[in-house]
């Protein structure tokens, strides 16, 4: 059964804080003319509770933002990344998202192949997983 989502955002200035519906659908195996319909709630972020690094972060896509802006990120594994190849924040997203968005999997990465520690890796990766629920 092939499954796919799609969020629908808030049209009215009175429901910002609600829980956003996720509308997810699915195609019936063997025959793909019947869709499955079943809403989710997603709740908002909490932006309140971010670092102001965080919070800058996901104000806006990655475009062509310096790998240092992702949050988690320090000057000395800024320059680890940028020598491994990792110069934009995007490659770095493309390498999260080569890992199939597994944190555990890309913290591992990060700490064993580029000498993040485990708090800059966890941090990171919580980054670009908030990211990827913003944006993607």
């Amino acid at each position: 059964m092939e499954v796919r989502t799609t969020q629908h955002k808030a049209q009215h200035q009175g429901t910002q804080g609600a829980p956003q519906p996720r509308l997810a659908h699915a195609y019936r195996p063997g025959n793909p003319d019947t869709l499955i319909f079943s809403a989710e709630f997603q709740a908002p972020l909490d932006m309140d509770h971010m670092s102001p690094r965080l919070r800058a972060f996901l104000s806006e896509p990655i475009g062509e933002k310096d790998v240092a802006w992702v949050d988690g990120i320090s000057h000395e594994l800024a320059i680890n990344l940028v020598t491994k190849g990792f110069n934009k924040a995007y490659v770095l997203l493309g390498q999260f998202l080569l890992m199939h968005k597994r944190e555990a999997e890309f913290q591992k990465w990060l700490i064993c192949c580029c000498g993040a520690t485990e708090f800059e890796a966890r941090e990171c990766s919580n980054c670009l997983k908030e990211w990827c629920s913003c944006f993607l």
